[in-house]
């Protein structure tokens, strides 16, 4: 039985009310990984890639937005050759590493169509679908403590006051003590660091959202399917590793 760190994070803006046209969905995205692995090979591995590349430094932080967009820090990736170079080397580091990828989009103009705008925001919405795969992916493996992105007080109080509903009952999961053996630990909050679990959840979460909305990404669609969680008797991610809603 070991102990493993779940990395939550998010792609998109969840306010049903005002849906951007350009990226009308919501995607929370779960990195599931072991935490002797993550303090020790995984930290290794990130800071020597980082000084590897020559144009960071081993305590940068990956962030796909200033990636995407060549700033912060990541203005080198204007030049084409340097560009091509720096995601092949990404995406062999992220191949390589060992860690699960649980996804969950909300397609929000299908969402307000079908529900209204009476129902739970998208983060909290997708979040108990998120703990119940990960319930699934870790059955009889060991314990998770999540870890989330800290963002305004009064919504990680919401998403503190949802995952304390979902250990006490309101999942699936029969009976409440499973969820809560797999979940000892409340749910933390992290600013963004240079922390492996974290970055991969951000590196990985955007292309998951660009892909159901065929955009291209560079991080590789089968590095991302190799990485989600599947269902043993068949290989299959929809619905385990990837879930779509409504």
């Amino acid at each position: 039985m070991s102990e493993h760190l779940v990395f939550l994070d998010e792609s998109g803006d969840d306010n049903l009310e005002k849906i951007a046209p350009d990226y009308p969905i919501f995607v929370l995205g779960a990195v599931i990984i072991e935490k002797d692995y993550h303090a020790t090979t995984a930290v290794r591995e990130f800071a020597d890639f980082k000084a590897g590349t020559g144009h960071m430094t081993p305590g940068q932080i990956f962030h796909t937005v200033d990636m995407l967009r060549n700033q912060k820090g990541f203005e080198f990736l204007k030049n084409e050759a340097v560009r091509k170079s720096f995601y092949e080397g990404l995406n062999d580091l992220i191949s390589r590493t060992d860690f699960t990828l649980v996804t969950a989009i909300l397609d929000m103009p299908k969402a307000v169509k079908k529900w209204g705008l009476q129902q739970r925001t998208p983060y909290i919405y997708l979040m108990q679908l998120l703990l119940e795969r990960i319930y699934f992916c870790l059955r009889g493996r060991g314990t998770a403590q999540v870890l989330a992105e800290s963002r305004r007080p009064h919504l990680d109080a919401l998403i503190r006051g949802e995952f304390l509903r979902v250990k006490g009952g309101a999942t699936v999961i029969r009976p409440a003590t499973l969820m809560q053996r797999m979940f000892p630990e409340e749910i933390r909050f992290l600013p963004k660091s240079a922390n492996p679990g974290a970055e991969l959840a951000d590196l990985l979460t955007t292309p998951v959202g660009r892909a159901y909305l065929n955009r291209p990404s560079p991080i590789s669609a089968d590095v991302i399917r190799d990485k989600s969680y599947k269902r043993a008797s068949d290989g299959k991610i929809e619905g385990w590793g990837r879930i779509v809603q409504p």
